[in-house]
């Protein structure tokens, strides 16, 4: 089968065309995501095309076309499956059922488990990547950022600083959402293998900022 040409320059359609019921079509979605992220960890971001997903994860380019339009489809369902993983690790250790008796040991496990995603998940980054590049992925993202800071991290910011003003708050979280975005990424550009020295300063930084704003709350 011929494989229909994409338009790269116009991606208003980033939706998949359908969504699996069967356990055989989940099996197949499965695998093309698989395919996906090991592409994309592999080659990057321009030289991955539809027909190389379909070929690697052994089906059709039809079968593909089933449930995806184009390959920015593919990149932000695979997005998708990764900002549930961390919304979990969020959820987990700074959720609202979370034990907060140390706001800095529920800081320190958030960031050794994000560190791992990273780490263990290499095409994170490739898809971070894709999202920076596609002007129709960054607006999903731009919502996904902005769900997680009102339902996971303004909450959380709000029972270790809970004389802080709302507004100031919200300029925390964002900050602390955009070191944690950015040093994760770049504790994977060195090597094979993720820096850990960059997750340690991570952590440093992340720890010393909100140190300083408890601090000032309670006047020290």
């Amino acid at each position: 089968m011929t494989e229909p040409i994409e338009d790269d320059g116009s991606l208003a359609e980033i939706a998949p065309r359908r969504t699996p019921q069967q356990a055989r079509s989940k099996e197949r979605v499965d695998r093309i995501l698989d395919a996906a992220a090991q592409l994309l960890a592999e080659e990057g971001y321009n030289a991955v095309k539809t027909n190389h997903i379909a070929k690697r994860a052994g089906v059709s380019i039809g079968s593909v076309y089933q449930f995806f339009p184009n390959r920015f489809a593919i990149f932000h369902a695979l997005a998708e499956r990764y900002r549930g993983r961390i919304t979990e690790v969020l959820a987990e250790y700074i959720g609202p059922e979370a034990n907060l008796d140390s706001w800095e040991d529920a800081l320190d496990g958030t960031i050794d488990a994000l560190a791992e995603l990273w780490r263990t998940e290499w095409s994170f980054f490739a898809v971070w990547i894709a999202i920076q590049n596609t002007a129709e992925l960054r607006e999903p993202d731009d919502v996904y950022k902005n769900r997680i800071l009102g339902e996971l991290l303004l909450p959380f910011y709000k029972r270790i600083l809970p004389k802080t003003s709302e507004t100031r708050l919200a300029r925390i979280a964002g900050t602390v959402f955009d070191i944690y975005s950015l040093l994760l990424d770049s504790s994977m550009r060195v090597g094979d293998t993720q820096d850990e020295a960059t997750v340690e300063e991570l952590r440093l930084v992340v720890k010393g900022y909100l140190k300083q704003h408890v601090e000032l709350e309670r006047g020290t």
